[in-house]
């Protein structure tokens, strides 16, 4: 048996536009999962967002470039909304506008539930399977908070 033989796609692609009820607690709990993501990760930048609304962040983005990170990666699930992958994985450049200034970035983008992603600003000098292995944790520990 091949390696890739033990794993099935899912039958249909994530529900991305179904919103999230979000707890009360739910941003602060999160806050500390997206903060041991970053750190996991060299201090990388990770947003937890839904629908293009940053709901946590951690990492060395100010509050502009965290809001447009949120709109690149809900872009980039909208743009795949009918594949059958729970995670995706772009290089993006955008522009923020200001004299020039551009945010150019490896985005790695894990669904967590309905329309909520955790992605990561993820720096090349980091591996693909760390920065892919510490985001199924943090994915995982998400999803464990909704339920709660």
């Amino acid at each position: 048996m091949f390696f890739w033989e033990r794993y099935q796609l899912p039958e249909s692609p994530p529900a991305i536009d179904e919103p999230v009820q979000i707890p009360a607690g739910y941003p602060q709990d999160a806050k500390g999962v997206v903060a041991a993501l970053s750190r996991a990760l060299d201090g990388a930048p990770v947003v937890l967002a839904q629908h293009g609304q940053a709901i946590a962040s951690a990492g060395p983005l100010s509050e502009q470039a965290v809001a447009q990170f949120a709109r690149i990666v809900d872009r980039l699930w909208r743009d795949g909304a009918n594949q059958l992958a729970r995670e995706v994985l772009r290089f993006e450049e955008e522009d923020l506008g200001e004299e020039g200034q551009s945010l150019t970035v490896m985005t790695y983008s894990a669904h967590v539930a309905g329309g909520l992603t955790v992605s990561v600003g993820w720096q090349a000098d980091t591996p693909l399977t760390q920065v892919r292995a510490e985001a199924a944790e943090a994915r995982q520990r998400l999803q464990i908070l909704l339920e709660e």
